[in-house]
């Protein structure tokens, strides 16, 4: 039963980009709930279309998220540096990705963060609901990690600064 829901999440376009960047270095992954926390979260930080194709940008929506379905998220995933995972609780859909992406070359595969980021910390967590906050919060600190252009990095972090009264993290 598994396959067949895969084909016909596949033949059906059940997940699917909604922000589309073909310059993109960073991509976002949401279902549900935690899907409609980041795309308020974009907004309260004053990132509109023109601030995400200059970011890089992707967001990817899922609308099955048992079993994911491969292609898409592969599709999705090519071409970036890093993937941020934004689901409520467990890691369901985060699992999935790490499991279609394992076998990429390291110099291909993006950096995975969801529950966990790159060193293996806690980031988002495993059993508190998501708020548009912490997830605004969660997605200022890993744009703040790229290399943006210093007028977009400094409304970003004045932004996520003064709505949720934490200092974002910035780089050397």
């Amino acid at each position: 039963k598994g396959y067949a829901a895969i084909a016909f999440a596949r033949a059906n376009g059940v997940d699917l980009v909604t922000i589309p960047n073909d310059r993109a270095r960073i991509g976002i992954v949401a279902s549900g709930k935690a899907f409609e926390d980041v795309r308020q979260s974009l907004a309260e930080l004053g990132l509109g279309p023109d601030e995400l194709r200059r970011i890089g940008l992707r967001l990817y929506k899922v609308r099955m998220p048992w079993p994911l379905e491969p292609e898409g998220i592969r599709a999705f995933s090519e071409g970036l540096e890093e993937v941020l995972i934004v689901e409520e609780r467990r890691e369901i859909i985060e699992n999935q990705i790490k499991q279609q992406l394992f076998n990429w070359r390291a110099d291909v595969r993006p950096r995975i963060v969801g529950k966990f980021d790159e060193k293996g910390q806690p980031f988002l967590s495993l059993s508190a609901g998501l708020t548009v906050g912490r997830v605004a919060t969660a997605i200022a600190e890993r744009l703040l990690r790229l290399d943006l252009p210093q007028d977009l990095a400094g409304r970003l972090r004045d932004r996520a600064a003064a709505r949720y009264r934490k200092v974002v993290h910035r780089e050397a």
